[in-house]
């Protein structure tokens, strides 16, 4: 149970496209992740627009759970949802010296926000 809520945490935490994220875009920065290309600041602020809509997506469900079944069906309908947020995740923990004051904010406003929902 620690396990899939410790990972349900890192990916709606820093921690998940929508009408704010042009599909394309947010494809080609998951190209660029794969192919080991350097990202820049703009990347960084795409991902975490992505990472912050996704968690917003699932606040409500989250603070609703009541069982481990519960967080397993969230965690898989984000993952349907918002496929990058798993790469997107990792690529900011990894770059996280790289980014910037304001970016490094928005990813702790992240993942306090999953962390409140899931300690309801």
């Amino acid at each position: 149970m620690r396990k899939t809520f410790s990972r349900l945490i890192i990916a709606l935490s820093i921690g998940i496209a929508g009408a704010s994220c042009s599909s394309n875009d947010i494809a080609g920065v998951a190209t660029k992740i794969d192919e080991g290309k350097s990202l820049d600041s703009g990347d960084y602020d795409l991902m975490l627009d992505y990472l912050e809509e996704a968690t917003e997506a699932s606040l409500p469900r989250l603070k609703e759970t009541r069982t481990m079944g519960d967080i397993e069906r969230i965690e898989a309908e984000m993952s349907e949802r918002y496929p990058y947020a798993t790469r997107f995740s990792t690529a900011l923990l990894h770059d996280y010296p790289h980014l910037s004051s304001s970016q490094a904010e928005r990813m702790s406003s992240i993942r306090d926000q999953a962390r409140e929902a899931c300690n309801h």
